[in-house]
C-alpha cells in the first residue's frame, strides 16, 4: 500500500475510522483518494468519522475462502456512515439478526499484530457476535 490508502490503514491501526472531506465542496469521501469525486478538487483533509451508521445492503456468505473454513456464515455489508459515505465491511452479528437500516457502530478487528480493519457491530448488543478471523496457518 502507499499514499492515501496507507494513511487510512495507519489510522485504523490507531483505532480511528478516518474519512476525507473536500476543502473545496465539503463532500465527505471514502475510499481514500487524491481527488474529490464530486468536484475533482485536490484539497482533501482527513476527518474522524463519528463511527455510527446503518446497514445499506448486505449478504450472508456460506462459502469460505482458504483460511476462513469454519468461520461462518458471516455477513458482508455496505454501511452508510452518518457522514453520508458508504463502505464495504463486515457486520459482526448473527446473520439472522442483520437487516437493512440496522443501526451499527464501528469496532476494529485485528487481522495480524500490526494490521487491523474496521468492522461494524449492532448498536443493539443482543445481536452482536464474536469477531471471527482466519486461523493461523499450520505448518
Amino acid at each position: 500500500m502507499r499514499g492515501e490508502e496507507q494513511r487510512y490503514f495507519d489510522y485504523c491501526q490507531q483505532g480511528r475510522l478516518m474519512i476525507q472531506r473536500c476543502l473545496h465542496c465539503g463532500q465527505h469521501v471514502f475510499y481514500p483518494r487524491a481527488v474529490c469525486p464530486r468536484c475533482t478538487g485536490g484539497d482533501l483533509e482527513w476527518v474522524e468519522a463519528q463511527g455510527h451508521g446503518s446497514v445499506f445492503t448486505y449478504a450472508v456468505h456460506h462459502r469460505f475462502p482458504p483460511g476462513f473454513e469454519g468461520v461462518g456464515p458471516y455477513v458482508v455489508a455496505v454501511v452508510e456512515l452518518a457522514e453520508g459515505v458508504r463502505m464495504m465491511t463486515r457486520i459482526m452479528a448473527r446473520p439472522e439478526t442483520v437487516s437493512v437500516g440496522m443501526a451499527v457502530r464501528v469496532a476494529f478487528a485485528e487481522v495480524s499484530e500490526d494490521f487491523q480493519v474496521p468492522v461494524f457491530v449492532p448498536e443493539e448488543p443482543s445481536a452482536q457476535a464474536p469477531v471471527f478471523l482466519p486461523a493461523e496457518p499450520t505448518a
